[in-house]
C-alpha cells in the first residue's frame, strides 16, 4: 500500500489494519522464540556429539600409542599387548552403555 492509500483510510479501516499487522507481528515473534530454542537444543545437542567423539579419539589414540610401544618394546611386549586389549575391551564396554544422542 502506498502513503496516498493509506491517508485515504478511514480511522476504522486503519485499526483494523494496525489490529492484523499486530497479531501477525506476535505470531512471527512466537515462532522466532520457538526457533531460537529448538537452534539452543540443536548446539547443546551437538557439544555433546563433540565432546563423545573427542573422548573417543583420545581413548583410541592412547590405545595405539600403547599398541605402538608394544611393537617397539621388544620382550615385555606381552604385557603391553595386553593392556591394549583391555583397554579396547573397555572402550567398546563403554560405547555400549552409552545412550545415542
Amino acid at each position: 500500500m502506498t502513503d496516498k492509500e493509506l491517508r485515504k483510510l478511514k480511522r476504522t479501516e486503519l485499526l483494523e489494519l494496525l489490529y492484523y499487522l499486530r497479531k501477525e507481528l506476535d505470531t512471527v515473534k512466537q515462532e522466532n522464540e520457538t526457533l531460537r530454542k529448538q537452534l539452543e537444543e540443536q548446539s547443546a545437542a551437538q557439544a555433546d556429539v563433540k565432546e563423545a567423539l573427542l573422548e573417543t579419539v583420545r581413548k583410541t589414540a592412547q590405545q595405539v600409542q600403547i599398541l605402538f610401544d608394544a611393537q617397539n618394546a621388544g620382550p615385555g611386549r606381552s604385557d603391553a599387548e595386553e593392556t591394549a586389549k583391555e583397554q579396547q575391551a573397555s572402550t567398546e564396554a563403554d560405547a555400549e552403555t552409552e545412550p545415542c544422542k
